[in-house]
């Protein structure tokens, strides 16, 4: 899949975030235009990828992916699958909305679980 989820609940609170994915070292340097901005759309943010020494030959503009946020949240999307940049947003609300489905989903049967162990053992004592 091109869209991947690097970080829930993603808190702007300092200067520079420093954080890895797969054998990249990534550093996001946030600016004043960073501060006060809303992720309920996604927001393609400019982070600083230290390439492997046996990628270095590629240029900078051959980022493996790039990073946005959304609802607080810390995507990457690979730009090998050669997406607009809408399409890549779009790609991102869909990941964020099948994941949030699947953990309510999730919640809900462990209710239903729980209610259950509940009634077991209430009969069983």
């Amino acid at each position: 899949m091109s869209v991947k989820l690097v970080q829930r609940n993603f808190v702007i609170d300092k200067e520079l975030i420093q954080f890895r994915i797969g054998k990249y070292d990534c550093r996001i340097v946030f600016g004043n235009r960073y501060y006060g901005i809303s992720t309920e759309e996604p927001v393609q943010i400019e982070v600083l990828i230290e390439m492997p020494r046996e990628e270095r030959f590629f240029s900078f503009r051959d980022k493996p992916f790039e990073t946005f946020l959304y609802k607080n949240n810390l995507y990457k999307v690979d730009t090998k699958d050669g997406y607009t940049e809408d399409e890549m947003k779009l790609l991102i609300k869909h990941h964020y909305y099948k994941d949030h489905e699947k953990l309510k989903k999730i919640q809900k049967e462990i209710e239903l679980f729980e209610s259950v162990d509940k009634k077991r053992t209430h009969n069983d004592g």
